[in-house]
C-alpha cells in the first residue's frame, strides 16, 4: 500500500507539474498576443489619424487600414479576456525572488573575466579594416569629430557650414558625446569612434553578465554575455558607429537598478535612476519607444497576478524617462532644422515601421531561411530558457519584460520590415 501511495503521489507531483507548464505558458502566448495586437492596433489607428489630417500614405488605402485597426482591436480584447481567465484558474506560481547581489570572487571575477578578454579580442582585432564603413556610419562619425574639433553638434564642416542637429542623426548623443571624447583623446576620428563603439559592447557584457548573475551562477551567466556574441550582427555592432548596442547596455543598466528598487523599501531614487538609464536608452535609439508595449504587458501581468509594481515603479522611472526624452527632442526643435523636419516629417518617413502587413513575409521569412541555425538558437533557447525564467521557475518581471521585449522585435521585424536592416 505503502508503494502505490508513493506512485500515485509521485503521479500526481507529475501532472500538476504539466498542469502548471500547460497554464504557464498559455499564459505567456496569450500575453505575446496582447503585446503585438496591441501595438498594431494602436499603430494602425494612429495611422489613421494622421491620414485623416489630409497626410498621404505610402501603403494602404483607409478601407484597409480600418479593416486592419478593428481586427486587431478585437483580437487585444480577446487576448484581456484571455489572460483574466487564464490568471484567475493558474496555480499560484513562486513569488518574486529577490535578486542577489553580485559577489565579486574569484568564483565570479574569473568566468567574466575570459569571456571580456573572448569580447575584447573579437571587437578590436584589425578594427580598421572590417567591416567596410557605411554612409550612416561616416554620418555619425562626422557629427561625433565636429564635436570634438569645432563644438558643433551636427553634421556639415567649416567650408560648407554646419547643420546643427541634423535630423538625419539616428544615433543620440549618449553615444556621439562619449565618441567625440574618445576622437579628442585619441585624435583619429574613424579609429576612435570604432574603438569607442568596442568599448560599449565590453560594458554591454559586462551588464549582462551582471543582469544574469543576479538570478543564475557565475558560469551561466558568463555564458550567457558571451552567447550574444553569436547573434547575427552582434560583432558587426560591436565594431561600428550605431546606436543597438548602446542602447540595450543602458536598457539592460535600468532593469538591473530597477529590479533593485522592486525589492527595495526606499525605491525613490533607484527609481529616478532607472528612468534616467531608461531615458538614455530612448535618446540614444528612438526605435526603444516600441519597448512601451512589452512594459505595459509586464504591468498588466503583475496587476493580475502578484501586483509586486507599485505605483512609484511605474510611474516615475517612466516619466522620468520620458523627460529625458522630451529634453532632447525640445533641444533639437529650437536650435535643429525646422520645416518639413517636424514630427509629421518623421511619421512620413518612418509610416512603414507602422504598418502591419504580409508582404514583408518573403523577405523575412528568406533572410530567417539563411540564418535558421542562429534563429532556432536565440528564439527557442534565449526566449524560452527567458519565458521560463520569469513565470514559471520565479516570477520575476525584467525577465519577464525581456522574454516579451525579445519576441516583440521579432513580430516588427516579420511584419513590420522588409529584412532591410537585421540588426
Amino acid at each position: 500500500m505503502a508503494g502505490g501511495d508513493t506512485v500515485q503521489a509521485d503521479t500526481r507531483g507529475i501532472s500538476s507539474v504539466f498542469h502548471r507548464i500547460r497554464w504557464t505558458y498559455a499564459t505567456f502566448v496569450s500575453l505575446f498576443v496582447f503585446v503585438c495586437a496591441g501595438f498594431t492596433a494602436t499603430a494602425s489607428w494612429a495611422l489613421m489619424v494622421f491620414q485623416s489630417g489630409g497626410q498621404e500614405l505610402d501603403g494602404p488605402n483607409t478601407q484597409r487600414l480600418l479593416i486592419k485597426a478593428i481586427a486587431f482591436s478585437i483580437v487585444f480584447a480577446l487576448s484581456i479576456a484571455a489572460l483574466q481567465f487564464l490568471t484567475r484558474r493558474m496555480r499560484a506560481l513562486p513569488d518574486l525572488r529577490p535578486t542577489r547581489k553580485v559577489t565579486w570572487n574569484q568564483q565570479t571575477i574569473l568566468p567574466i573575466s575570459l569571456v571580456l578578454a573572448l569580447v575584447t579580442l573579437a571587437s578590436t582585432l584589425r578594427l580598421p579594416m572590417y567591416p567596410h564603413i557605411e554612409p550612416d556610419e561616416t554620418h555619425h562619425l562626422i557629427v561625433a569629430r565636429n564635436v570634438a574639433m569645432h563644438g558643433v553638434y551636427g553634421s556639415g564642416m567649416p567650408a560648407i557650414g554646419f547643420r546643427p542637429f541634423d535630423d538625419y542623426d539616428s544615433v543620440g548623443p549618449t553615444v556621439l558625446l562619449p565618441v567625440a571624447a574618445s576622437i579628442l583623446c585619441l585624435g583619429n576620428p574613424f579609429h576612435a569612434g570604432r574603438l569607442a563603439m568596442a568599448v560599449f559592447y565590453l560594458a554591454l557584457t559586462a551588464i549582462a553578465f551582471i543582469f544574469l548573475a543576479q538570478t543564475v551562477s557565475a558560469n551561466t551567466a558568463a555564458f550567457g554575455a558571451a552567447f550574444m556574441l553569436l547573434a547575427p550582427g552582434s560583432l558587426y555592432l560591436a565594431r561600428t558607429l550605431y546606436g543597438e548596442a548602446p542602447a540595450l547596455m543602458y536598457l539592460l543598466a535600468a532593469l538591473i537598478v530597477w529590479g533593485r528598487a522592486l525589492n527595495s523599501a526606499r525605491p525613490l531614487m533607484l527609481c529616478i535612476f532607472a528612468g534616467a538609464l531608461f531615458g538614455c536608452a530612448l535618446v540614444t535609439k528612438y526605435f526603444l519607444v516600441l519597448a512601451a508595449w512589452p512594459a505595459l504587458g509586464m504591468w498588466f501581468y503583475d496587476y493580475l497576478t502578484h501586483r509586486r509594481i507599485r505605483v512609484v515603479h511605474a510611474l516615475l522611472p517612466a516619466g522620468v524617462a520620458l523627460c529625458v526624452l522630451g529634453s532632447w527632442g525640445a533641444v533639437t526643435s529650437i536650435f535643429g532644422p525646422h520645416g518639413s523636419e517636424t514630427a509629421e516629417g518623421h511619421l512620413a518617413m518612418y509610416q512603414h515601421n507602422l504598418l502591419f502587413g504580409l508582404d514583408p513575409l518573403r523577405d523575412t521569412l528568406g533572410w530567417l531561411a539563411q540564418h535558421w541555425i542562429a534563429a532556432v538558437l536565440f528564439l527557442c533557447l534565449g526566449l524560452v530558457s527567458a519565458s521560463q525564467m520569469a513565470m514559471f521557475t520565479a516570477y520575476n518581471p525584467a525577465w519577464l519584460f525581456i522574454a516579451l521585449f525579445g519576441l516583440f522585435n521579432t513580430y516588427w521585424w516579420v511584419f513590420f520590415t522588409t529584412a532591410n536592416h537585421p540588426r
